[in-house]
């Protein structure tokens, strides 16, 4: 009967194949690209060409057994599965990955982190439009999202109003440097990504119905100039307009259609409405009103905006699910729309979030004075993924404009993990990671 290894056995196999493919790697760059350079450059003879072509092909063929390094790591993976886990039944290398992931996360084991820094959005200096991106590079358990490249990633309008794009719903880009030759020097990603979950997004691609507030019945109330007050018989589609102990209380908001209030119009929008809380009260609406649908690979928004009035105080809790947070109204900027997000972080994954009866709300508290205006809330959209991050391209007041960008870059501080820098080249994929890993990773191996 074959021997049953024990946890750091099983680990350290894993680690004599990343030594294996890293030491190779190791070997050869930057040594082997340098002496091409070296022969090319010094290159005089007739037979200068075919030098040149072979060498390239020494290259190019050195560059594909790292290109193959998942062959050498896969068997060691699959095997960690198969005797560390039991129980589990995965043998193929994505869903392997994924259990080793939890099993980690069980055992509070962690592998080395590939010490990265991931800069902040820088907007262009020329940039006209005023929008923000977010993004975000935590996952379902707040670890880092390493399987990335370490390179400048720019979001680039492409599509505006005047090139045909809706209005505030322009087409962006997102691209990463540029790649080199082969596997023996990594750089940029060399990739890009034009969809529709790159695109600028409004309040009409949230999952929340009428979050715009565009639809509403007044019953008996009646419009004074261009505020209505409601009464208790009118309401806003798809929403619950609660007092401060959760029963039904509308009188409790206004509707406003007067333009200059309004965050921005949106396409095919005729009548702008934004909704203002008079008092302490809840704003509520339950994930089935419009069948909410989680993907649970993909992370959500929690966006919302809101413009205090009035000297306003108090605390706005926004809760989506079982997650909430809040936020202090004097912490806003008084008399504009306040484009609010919550923290980015795990709390945004649908797996850490969902609950029986989920709902989304906005609650008012603790105020004193003021009104609040609220509109476009922009969230449970799904957010747009590129080099394993996550973007979501938020506008603002001022529409986007052709070659508007921003940008992000991401580098090593230091030296890069064995382990994480593999299984990123090899799968697209990290494990859980901290500077201090757990005994059986410990690195160099």
């Amino acid at each position: 009967m074959p021997a049953t290894p024990t946890r750091a056995q099983s680990a350290n196999q894993v680690k004599d194949a990343v030594r294996l493919v890293n030491d190779t790697l190791g070997g050869v760059s930057p040594s082997l690209p340098n002496n091409e350079l070296t022969l090319i450059s010094n290159l005089n003879s007739d037979f200068a060409a075919e030098q040149a072509s072979g060498a390239a092909s020494f290259r190019a063929q050195v560059a594909q057994v790292l290109n193959r390094a998942s062959v050498a790591l896969t068997p060691p993976l699959v095997a960690f599965v198969k005797h560390q886990i039991p129980a589990a039944p995965e043998r193929t290398i994505q869903p392997v990955l994924s259990r080793i992931y939890l099993d980690l996360i069980a055992n509070a084991e962690t592998i080395q982190s590939r010490n990265m820094n991931f800069g902040p959005a820088v907007p262009n200096g020329g940039n006209v439009g005023t929008g923000v991106i977010f993004r975000l590079n935590k996952d379902e358990a707040n670890y880092d999202l390493e399987a990335t490249h370490p390179d400048l990633k720019t979001v680039i309008c492409v599509r505006d109003v005047q090139g045909g794009a809706t209005q505030h719903e322009e087409s962006f880009r997102i691209r990463g440097s540029g790649a080199n030759v082969d596997s023996l020097e990594v750089a940029g990603s060399g990739r890009s990504v034009t969809d529709s979950n790159t695109s600028s997004k409004t309040s009409k691609a949230s999952q929340l119905k009428n979050a715009g507030f565009e639809e509403f019945a007044l019953g008996s109330a009646t419009f004074s100039g261009d505020v209505a007050a409601l009464a208790s018989d009118s309401s806003v589609t798809g929403w619950e307009l609660l007092n401060p102990g959760g029963a039904s209380d509308p009188t409790l908001f206004d509707v406003d259609r007067t333009p200059a209030l309004q965050y921005r119009v949106l396409s095919g929008v005729t009548t702008p409405i934004s909704l203002r809380m008079k008092a302490n009260a809840r704003l509520r609406q339950a994930f089935s009103v419009n069948r909410v649908r989680l993907v649970f690979s993909r992370p959500y928004t929690v966006v919302f905006h809101v413009k205090p009035e009035n000297a306003a105080d108090g605390s706005i809790t926004v809760t989506w699910g079982s997650k909430s947070q809040v936020f202090t109204v004097g912490s806003l900027t008084a008399g504009v729309w306040n484009k609010v997000s919550v923290d980015l972080d795990l709390d945004l994954w649908p797996q850490n979030f969902n609950q029986n009866a989920p709902v989304y709300q906005i609650e008012w508290s603790g105020r004193t004075t003021g009104e609040l205006l609220f509109d476009e809330i922009e969230s449970l959209m799904e957010w747009g993924r590129f080099d394993g991050h996550w973007f979501h391209v938020s506008g603002g007041l001022v529409n986007w404009l052709n070659n508007d960008q921003i940008t992000f870059t991401d580098s090593l501080v230091g030296s890069d993990s064995e382990l994480q820098n593999w299984l990123f080249r090899a799968y697209g994929r990290h494990l859980p990671h901290s500077g201090t890993p757990s005994a059986n990773w410990v690195e160099p191996f």
